[in-house]
């Protein structure tokens, strides 16, 4: 990931700033639809608590 993120260049980074919509519909999907998406199987699997905080916690981290 390291290498791959030096090989982006400044033009790329500005094409997406540029036309924001990739961008959003990913941290919208990163930081709700998934952590939404955990609970609901959490919910629905009754989980422990221990797990369902595990579960909850890697749906959140990028």
């Amino acid at each position: 990931m390291f290498a791959m993120g030096c090989s982006v260049t400044i033009e790329q980074v500005w094409s997406h700033l540029r036309k924001p919509f990739a961008v959003i519909v990913g941290l919208i999907a990163q930081f709700g639809l998934l952590p939404f998406a955990s609970y609901c199987l959490i919910q629905t699997l009754e989980l422990e608590h221990l797990h369902s905080a595990g579960l909850l916690i890697l749906a959140c981290c990028p």
